[in-house]
């Protein structure tokens, strides 16, 4: 799970939507009570390790809009970044007129792959036989020209795939053609908290991969729920926050929820005018695989974890990578010093804590006995809503056979 303990930010606390989270979590930590789904939940351990649903989950990856990157990461013309994670490589350039377009990583003679890694170009040239494409994906020069159909030629421009850039994040499709993507549309009722983190002045820190041997939404569950911090992060996260207790926000199949720390203890019957600005920890879930957690840093500037989670090689492979940002105002070399440090730590701690775990439950379950199924606490609304809304989207159940 991402995330880190500090003040909370001057541009981040004085908003309404966070005010309105504060007031719920005192509200909670005063009661003892917390946010929670209304029953717990009891799951086929083989959505974990059935080949044929893992199918169905990487094919439903490339019809939905996945995060590509951040604008910040490409400004210029002739910027390229690259997306080959859910199957399809992509390329994703920025065009003369400021604008992006997308297109297969493939060049349209013989499908060999044009770009290589990301980078400045001035225009796209394959390896093999020097077929020239435009940064607008039109065909420029033939070697051997003379040798081709001419109507063949004619239809041999690179081919697109949807791409959208929204609030400094780059979104795309990766499937050919289709409708565009509309990402205030996707994101709903999300769409003006994600936003708010302004990611279009953010400061790109770094991005760290990891894999594990675990089954995708088994990763993406680590980060889905507290209930875990006492038990696993004993010297981490498990320090700093009230166990059981969180404030949860549904948007469709999108979610958020908020920690707080143990210093919300001291707002137990104090007025708010005298709270000394106690610690919320937000981690966001874009429907499938981002994770998108707030990191305060020492100066009460803000970063931010982008955490996308992928099927890799098999049903119990996975990969994830993750992005830090230093958000707004977070630019000073004391906060961006503090960013790096916390990119390093939380890989630390999702390896050799979150997924060592992980790694370890997908083996036990490979081999578990056939009715065995999984539970899910009412403590875990959003690991619920999560596998809920992906069985919807697959059309296939989550649950059969008989509890152990």
């Amino acid at each position: 799970m991402n995330i880190a303990t500090g003040p909370m930010s001057p541009i981040v606390k004085d908003r309404d939507d966070f005010k309105a989270i504060r007031r719920s979590l005192a509200q909670l930590v005063a009661a003892k009570d917390t946010h929670r789904a209304e029953s717990s939940l009891r799951v086929s351990h083989d959505i974990y390790t059935d080949p044929i649903r893992w199918e169905a989950e990487r094919a439903l990856l490339r019809t939905v809009p996945q995060l590509a990157g951040l604008s910040i990461q490409i400004q210029q013309a002739g910027d390229v970044l690259t997306f080959d994670h859910v199957g399809p490589q992509i390329m994703v350039i920025r065009q003369e007129d400021g604008g992006l377009k997308a297109f297969l990583n493939m060049c349209t003679h013989r499908a060999a792959r044009i770009v290589q890694d990301c980078g400045r170009i001035k225009r796209l040239t394959c390896p093999f036989h020097a077929w020239t494409f435009g940064l607008d994906g039109k065909l420029k020069a033939v070697p051997g020209k003379e040798f081709f159909d001419a109507a063949m030629l004619g239809s041999r421009d690179l081919i697109e795939v949807p791409v959208a850039e929204w609030a400094g994040l780059i979104f795309v499709r990766a499937t050919a053609g289709g409708d565009p993507i509309v990402v205030e549309d996707w994101l709903g009722g999300y769409a003006d908290h994600v936003k708010d983190f302004d990611l279009a002045n953010a400061a790109y820190i770094d991005t760290g991969r990891l894999e594990v041997r675990t089954n995708w939404k088994y990763a993406i569950d680590t980060f889905s729920e507290n209930y875990h911090l006492p038990a696993l992060h004993t010297s981490s996260f498990g320090l700093d926050y009230v166990p059981n207790l969180l404030h949860y926000d549904a948007f469709g199949p999108h979610h958020r929820f908020a920690l707080a720390n143990k210093s919300f203890r001291a707002t137990v019957g104090c007025e708010e005018a005298k709270w000394n600005d106690p610690d919320v920890a937000v981690i966001g879930f874009i429907f499938p695989n981002l994770i998108l957690s707030m990191a305060p840093t020492p100066t009460g500037r803000h970063n931010l974890q982008l955490t996308r989670v992928y099927p890799g090689s098999a049903v119990d492979r996975t990969f994830s990578l993750t992005m830090t940002v230093a958000l707004p105002g977070a630019d000073s070399e004391e906060d961006i010093a503090f960013a790096r440090a916390t990119h390093d730590n939380i890989l630390i701690i999702n390896a050799q804590e979150d997924y060592l775990l992980a790694a370890d439950a997908q083996r036990n379950l490979q081999f578990a006995p056939e009715d065995f199924m999984v539970l899910y606490a009412s403590i875990e609304p959003a690991v619920q809503d999560f596998h809920r809304h992906l069985a919807d989207a697959l059309n296939m159940p989550m649950a059969s056979g008989t509890a152990r």
